[in-house]
């Protein structure tokens, strides 16, 4: 039974935007990086410092963590403690190191969806929530691309021309993995 969906994609394909049209817990992961506009510490990110971030990872209570950008992203054991223990489904953004950790370690209980959109929507969203790290990502498209497509069970692609697709095959997979509990 599926009760951990794992989204991955390039940046700025929509990957948190998809998740958050799916009906499932979220897991919040940990960020070095500064907040960006609008973002909420606890709700789009744990925000911390590399320090604070190693220590835990030190402690052995970081399942996995990988550096993008001069950035650290993890995510923490606690994190993972409720996903077995009720029938809830639980959804988390990461990248594809992550993902490929989280299917090792929970096989069949965790799908992973890639999220795509073409290279130039996807620099036009970077270009519009800002960021001084945007020549970095742009740079690592192609092969964010290529990585979300090599471990993806599912992929959807979020290109603004596709987004009505988008939401009715949303729709179609929410309904697929809640449909097992029944």
């Amino acid at each position: 039974m599926i009760r951990i969906v794992v989204f991955v994609g390039p940046s700025a394909s929509g990957k948190t935007t998809v998740r958050d049209k799916f009906d499932f817990r979220k897991i919040v992961t940990y960020t070095t990086r500064s907040p960006r506009s609008g973002e909420i510490p606890g709700v789009h990110y744990h925000f911390t410092d590399r320090e604070s971030l190693m220590k835990l990872n030190e402690e052995g209570r970081i399942l996995e963590y990988s550096e993008y950008n001069g950035n650290l992203y993890a995510t923490s054991m606690d994190s993972f403690e409720n996903v077995f223990k009720g029938d809830d489904i639980y959804s988390v953004v990461l990248d594809s190191s992550g993902a490929r950790k989280i299917k090792v370690l929970y096989g069949d209980s965790a799908i992973i969806i890639g999220v795509t959109a073409g290279r130039d929507e996807c620099i036009a969203r970077m270009q519009s929530r800002g960021g001084e790290d945007n020549d970095l990502r742009i740079a690592s498209f192609e092969k964010e691309l290529q990585e979300a497509c090599d471990i993806s069970e599912i992929i959807i692609n979020n290109s603004q021309k596709y987004w009505d697709t988008s939401a009715r095959l949303i729709s179609v997979i929410q309904e697929g993995i809640l449909g097992q509990k029944r």
